[in-house]
C-alpha cells in the first residue's frame, strides 16, 4: 500500500488537505461532524484515517493530528481486525451492513467498546471515495444493559434488525409502526401496514379471537404467547406465533400495544410431516394401523348416526415370504408398492385402504348394504390383485386371502371388527379353494 512508502508526516498533510476539502464542500456536514455526540472518523480505501471529530479524540485519547494518518488496525483489538477488514471489503462490493461492535485500544492502553455504523461515501462518478464510521461508546452499556432502553437509535436498530416481525398499534388497533420483517411475513411493504387496522391482517376465521385478545391486553391482562393465522397480501395464510404486550409510559398510562410475530411455517411443516409419518406407512404411503383404527371409529360413528353398515376386509398376500427369499427384500418392497397402487384402484373415494404390517392390508368399505355386497367387493378386489405383476423382467403371480367382518353384525368397535376379519382370514388359509370369507 502507498502509505507504507511515504512518511507519516506526508500522510498526515495529504489527508488533512483531503479531509478539509471534503468537509469544506459541505458546511452543514462539517457542523454535524464536529458537534455530533458520537465519534466520527473517515478512512480512505486503504483503511487509513483521513479525518476525525473531537468526540473521536475524546473516545480514543489521541489528539486529532495523531489519529489522521493512522491505520485503523492500530486502534482495533488484533483478533477483531480480520473481521473488520472483511466488513469493509463487503461494503465496497455494495453490501449493506448493520451496526456491529468493536473493541478499541485507547492511547492509554484501556479498552473501550464501540457500536459502529459504517457507510461508503461515493464521488460524483459513483466510485467509492472513503468510508464513514460513526462510533457510539458502548462501554457503559455493556456494563449496564439498561442504557439500551434509553437510546432511541439503538431501539430502532433492534426494531429493524430483529428476525421477528414487530408491529406497534395504538389503543384503537391502528398500526403506527412496523419493521421490515413484519411486512415480509405479510407480503406487503411497511408503508402498506401503517394506518390500517391490525385485524385486517388476520385470517377471516381468526378476526373475532384476535379482537378478544386485544380486549384482554387493553384491560391489563397478561396474555401468553399464542398462535394465529395471518392473511398475506396474496390471500394465502401464514401460521405465526405472537407475543403481545401493552406498553405504558413512566406514569403507568397505556401508550400502545407491541406485537412480536414469528413465522412458524417451517415448524408447522415439520409437525405436519411428523404427524403424517406417525399415521402412514413409510413404504407405501398408505394409512398405518393407528390411522386405520381411527377411520373405522369414524365409520362406526357414521353408521350409528345413519343406521348403515360397512365392511372391514383383512387381507394378506399368500406366499409373499417366498418372493422375498427368492428375489430379495428390495424386490419385495418394489412389488408391495406396485401391489398398493393396484389396490388403490379397487376402492371408492369414500373407502379406506391401509397397510398394518408386512404383507397385511385392511380395507374399510363404507355403505356396504349386506353380506352379498361385501363378498362381491372381495371377489372384485381379488380378481384385480391376482393379475400377474411384471417387475425387473420377472412375471410374478400372487394370490390373496381376505377375511371379512361387517358392522354392526360382528362388532361395534374397531378392535372387534378387525379381530373378526383376521379370524375369518386365517379360517380360509386352511382351505386352498377359498380366497375370501365372511366371519362366523
Amino acid at each position: 500500500m502507498r502509505y507504507y512508502q511515504t512518511s507519516a508526516e506526508q500522510i498526515r498533510q495529504d489527508n488533512l488537505e483531503k479531509g478539509f476539502t471534503i468537509m469544506d464542500a459541505e458546511l452543514r456536514y462539517q457542523a454535524l461532524f464536529e458537534r455530533s455526540s458520537d465519534s466520527i472518523f473517515l478512512v480512505d480505501l486503504d483503511l487509513v484515517i483521513i479525518a476525525a471529530n473531537d468526540k473521536c479524540t475524546e473516545f480514543l485519547g489521541y489528539r486529532r493530528d495523531e489519529l489522521v494518518g493512522m491505520l485503523i488496525s492500530n486502534l482495533i483489538e488484533t483478533d477483531e481486525f480480520g473481521d473488520t477488514q472483511q466488513k469493509y471489503q463487503a461494503m465496497l462490493r455494495g453490501d449493506v451492513l448493520g451496526t456491529y461492535h468493536r473493541t478499541f485500544i485507547r492511547k492509554d492502553g484501556r479498552k473501550v467498546v464501540g457500536e459502529i455504523s459504517v457507510s461508503v461515501v461515493q464521488d460524483r462518478n459513483g466510485s467509492p471515495e472513503y468510508i464513514q464510521s460513526i462510533v457510539r461508546d458502548f462501554t457503559h452499556w455493556i456494563e449496564d444493559k439498561k442504557a439500551l432502553a434509553d437510546g432511541e437509535a439503538r431501539y430502532r436498530a433492534l426494531f429493524e434488525q430483529v428476525n421477528d416481525g414487530v408491529t406497534l398499534f395504538d389503543l384503537d388497533g391502528l398500526i403506527i409502526d412496523a419493521n421490515l420483517r413484519a411486512a415480509e411475513i405479510l407480503g406487503v411493504g411497511v408503508e402498506e401496514m401503517i394506518g390500517r387496522q391490525v385485524q385486517e391482517f388476520s385470517a377471516e376465521e381468526e378476526v373475532h379471537r384476535t379482537e378478544h385478545i386485544h380486549e384482554k391486553v387493553l384491560a391489563g391482562e397478561k396474555v401468553p404467547i399464542y398462535e394465529r393465522l395471518l392473511r398475506r397480501k396474496d390471500g394465502t395464510a401464514v401460521p405465526v406465533e405472537i407475543n403481545i404486550t401493552l406498553v405504558r409510559d413512566r406514569e403507568g398510562n397505556p401508550q400502545y400495544v407491541q406485537s412480536i410475530t414469528r413465522d412458524i411455517s417451517a415448524r408447522k411443516q415439520v409437525e405436519e410431516t411428523l404427524h403424517y409419518l406417525s399415521r402412514h406407512d413409510s413404504l407405501t404411503g398408505l394409512p398405518n394401523r393407528l390411522h386405520i383404527y381411527d377411520r373405522i371409529d369414524k365409520a362406526i360413528q357414521l353408521g350409528q348416526r345413519y343406521q348403515r353398515k360397512f365392511a372391514v376386509l383383512f387381507m394378506d398376500m399368500d406366499k409373499f415370504k417366498q418372493v422375498n427369499d427368492t428375489f430379495g427384500h428390495s424386490f419385495g418392497d418394489q412389488l408391495l408398492v406396485i401391489f398398493t397402487e393396484r389396490l388403490r384402484t379397487c376402492i371408492r373415494e369414500s373407502d379406506t385402504v391401509g397397510r398394518i404390517g408386512g404383507d397385511e392390508f385392511v380395507l374399510v368399505l363404507e355403505e356396504v348394504g349386506d353380506t352379498a355386497s361385501a363378498l362381491e367387493s372381495a371377489r372384485r378386489v381379488t380378481a384385480i390383485l391376482e393379475q400377474p405383476y411384471l417387475l425387473e423382467g420377472n412375471q410374478i403371480k400372487l394370490s390373496v386371502s381376505i377375511g371379512i367382518s361387517i358392522y354392526p353384525d360382528h362388532g361395534s368397535d374397531s378392535t372387534t371388527l378387525i379381530d373378526c376379519a383376521d379370524k375369518a382370514l386365517y379360517t380360509i388359509k386352511s382351505n386352498a379353494q377359498e380366497r375370501y370369507s365372511i366371519y362366523g
